[in-house]
């Protein structure tokens, strides 16, 4: 099964003296094994600084291309590990939900 993340949005971004986080609501889509069809999804990843100094090596800044870049890396990860069989993904969809629930119940 093919994945691929299409579109990555930001949602909120979170800096102030104790932290600095962003939310992002990652859009991809997972095809069948011929490639004739797909499923859509969605679904909330929330990353901070500490995320981004790990994954450039202790580099203190970062462009917003560098953020969205290991977004998008992150992302694939999550699609990778969460959705393996085109025909079951009701475990992968009830993840995608829970993320996006998680993220809607910071914001009440």
């Amino acid at each position: 099964m093919e994945r691929e993340i299409t579109k990555v949005v930001l949602l909120k971004e979170v800096c102030n003296d104790m932290c600095h986080n962003w939310y992002f609501l990652c859009y991809g889509k997972l095809y069948n094994n011929d490639k004739t069809k797909y499923k859509s999804c969605k679904f909330v990843i929330c990353i901070d600084s500490d995320d981004l100094w790990e994954y450039y090596e202790g580099k203190e800044s970062y462009t917003d291309r560098q953020v969205r870049e290991y977004v998008k890396f992150l992302a694939c990860e999550n699609l990778w590990a969460m959705a393996q069989d085109y025909d079951r993904l009701s475990d992968f969809y009830d993840w995608c939900n829970e993320t996006i629930e998680k993220y809607n119940s910071t914001l009440r």
